[in-house]
């Protein structure tokens, strides 16, 4: 299902792919259809669902700009899919189990955009449970490009991201050789090119759900590997005290948060 929306406000694009996530998907639907930003086109991708997942998708139908049900090679695959129909000169996407922190996110994203003229813009996070209860939070830290060559790794959180058209179709999209972690080689391809200009927003912008069925939290091997893989592909060298440095900053920002999650984690050894 397709609709035809003009509006003179920026036009946002954000991709949500799905298989079998009649779990969370709802939820997730009804948190972007409540955004107070009036020009969002939401496109759904789903993989071919067997469980409750199209019937969510069809009742929300008039109010989702696309979607469509189909076999796909992989998430990234699907992501690709959903950017291609995306007409939306700010994108983003939103897993199937993820929300967005506030009401007002997409409205204060596209202000943060026009006056920073950024490519890219992230913020921070908020962790939840299967019960939206809230865990623990990060903190998003800008760091300059030396810095992130040296950490080798996104210094935020994946729903908390941002990024213009321009800057999607330079990189290519998602890198569908991997099933895990292109996301990490898009953003590090977009956070280290010289013609791409990043900013942080300082506001918690999503909150990212942890459960046991969630995709990254069951494939650790296959997470590892492909991270290996990235680091040959964008030449990254291991420096040992530089990255420790790095991580120290991090860890220092976000010190208190590092103490949150110890203290879930314990907690949940115990019960």
């Amino acid at each position: 299902m397709q609709q035809n929306r003009k509006n003179i406000n920026t036009l946002v694009s954000i991709v949500t792919v799905v298989y079998n996530g009649e779990s969370f998907l709802e939820e997730t639907i009804k948190n972007v259809l409540s955004q107070t930003y009036p020009n969002i086109e939401y496109i759904i991708i789903d993989g071919g669902s067997t469980d409750r997942t199209i019937d969510i998708i069809k009742k929300y139908d008039r109010e989702i700009f696309y979607w469509v049900s189909e076999k796909d090679t992989g998430m990234y695959n699907a992501l690709n899919k959903g950017f291609c129909v995306a007409s939306g000169k700010i994108l983003t996407y939103l897993n199937s189990d993820d929300l967005y922190a506030d009401n007002d996110v997409i409205e204060n994203v596209v202000r943060f955009f026009k006056k920073t003229q950024a490519d890219l813009v992230f913020g921070n996070t908020a962790y939840i449970d299967q019960y939206q209860n809230y865990l623990y939070s990060y903190k998003a830290v800008k760091l300059p490009k030396k810095a992130i060559k040296y950490l080798q790794r996104v210094p935020f959180a994946q729903p908390s991201a941002f990024w213009t058209k321009e800057l999607f179709q330079h990189i290519g999209g998602f890198d569908e050789n991997l099933k895990l972690a292109a996301d990490k080689k898009f953003f590090l391809q977009a956070l280290l090119h010289p013609k791409f200009k990043y900013k942080k927003i300082d506001k918690t912008i999503s909150k990212f759900r942890l459960h046991k069925d969630r995709l990254s939290a069951t494939m650790q091997d296959l997470m590892k590997q492909e991270r290996l893989y990235i680091d040959r592909e964008l030449n990254f060298k291991k420096l040992f005290l530089p990255k420790l440095l790095v991580e120290g900053y991090i860890k220092t920002i976000n010190f208190q948060n590092i103490i949150q999650k110890k203290r879930q984690e314990w907690t949940k050894k115990i019960r």
